[in-house]
């Protein structure tokens, strides 16, 4: 690598060869600091507020001001819209894909989702769980099968028991508690064990069963990332859960119907996954926004306007002050 000094400081350029004249634009990853004069170092780098203002006691002019702006305050809302718009993507697909059934029944199920704590209600704002805010009062149905006939074992079906009957609540139970629930319930306890590894939760039929879920009005389901199409909760992690990966016949286009089959050709899920074009959602505020209700389509391409706008007002601003200074040369 080749090293060049700057009054102390050592920049490192990997690639190529320096010569006479070569010119490059240093842009400090955190902050830029006055050492001398000062007694001690004073943190001079653009600082723009919450509500667009700049600090005046900060730098405010030159490129380096500029680039620096445009990281801190531009880039950061971006950023944040993108990561509310695939958050709010990756949960209404998963709602709807983590109730639906694939070309075969499901031998185990893996959840992608980590909480801090087992024994933390799953809705507490210390769950761990991304989602945590979406999760419902509820319940979710689970149907069990004969591996070798394919058939529904008779009368194993129906809804968890979180204890005397009741539902599950985000703000009362926790991953251990809907863990028990498959483990004793009448619908599943014969048939499925739950267990948690790594603050995750799995679900394997025990041997000679299959089972699928429907119904999940609690978004339980998706919250904990079972049977989900995507993986991750932002948009630098999303990516599709690597059971579909390893396996296309994981995808859940269809849903168990009234006859308690999941059929082949049955494309239920798929058609409400491709309604999210024209569904309104709700999707969260930002540090620097109000919530949002409307499409995701509607979401993304206001973004993207706002991108386009600032970068065409930012060319505007630049050519008016490159031909403000040559005036005045």
């Amino acid at each position: 690598d080749n090293v060049v000094d700057v009054m102390g400081l050592g920049i490192s350029f990997a690639a190529g060869n320096l010569v006479a004249g070569d010119k490059y634009v240093v842009t400090p990853k955190s902050a830029v600091y006055w050492v001398t004069p000062t007694s001690d170092p004073l943190n001079i780098s653009p600082q723009i507020f919450a509500d667009g203002s700049e600090n005046s006691r900060r730098m405010t002019g030159g490129s380096l001001a500029g680039y620096l702006a445009f990281r801190d305050y531009n880039i950061v809302r971006y950023q944040e819209t993108l990561n509310n718009f695939a958050q709010s993507m990756i949960w209404e697909v998963n709602r709807l894909h983590s109730q639906g059934v694939g070309l075969d029944k499901n031998y185990t199920m893996q959840g992608e989702y980590r909480v801090q704590d087992v024994s933390t209600a799953l809705g507490a704002d210390d769950s761990g769980l991304e989602f945590n805010k979406r999760l419902q009062a509820g319940n979710v149905s689970f149907y069990i099968y004969d591996t070798a006939s394919g058939e529904m074992v008779p009368g194993a079906f129906g809804q968890l028991d979180f204890g005397g009957g009741d539902n599950f609540d985000p703000a009362v139970h926790t991953l251990e508690d809907v863990a028990n629930a498959i483990n004793t319930s009448p619908s599943t306890s014969a048939y499925l064990t739950a267990t948690i590894t790594n603050n995750q939760l799995s679900i394997t039929a025990n041997a000679g069963y299959k089972f699928a879920v429907s119904d999940d009005t609690a978004g339980l389901m998706a919250g904990l990332g079972l049977n989900t199409f995507f993986s991750g909760d932002s948009s630098t992690n999303i990516g599709v859960n690597a059971a579909i990966v390893q396996d296309l016949r994981k995808i859940c286009a269809g849903a168990i119907n009234g006859g308690y089959e999941g059929n082949e050709g049955d494309n239920a899920i798929s058609k409400a996954i491709a309604a999210l074009a024209t569904k309104q959602v709700e999707i969260p505020g930002t540090s620097f926004g109000k919530g949002y209700t409307g499409t995701l389509s509607g979401y993304y391409s206001s973004l993207v306007s706002k991108v386009g706008t600032d970068t065409a007002t930012a060319r505007v601003n630049g050519t008016f002050q490159r031909t403000k200074a040559n005036d005045q040369d």
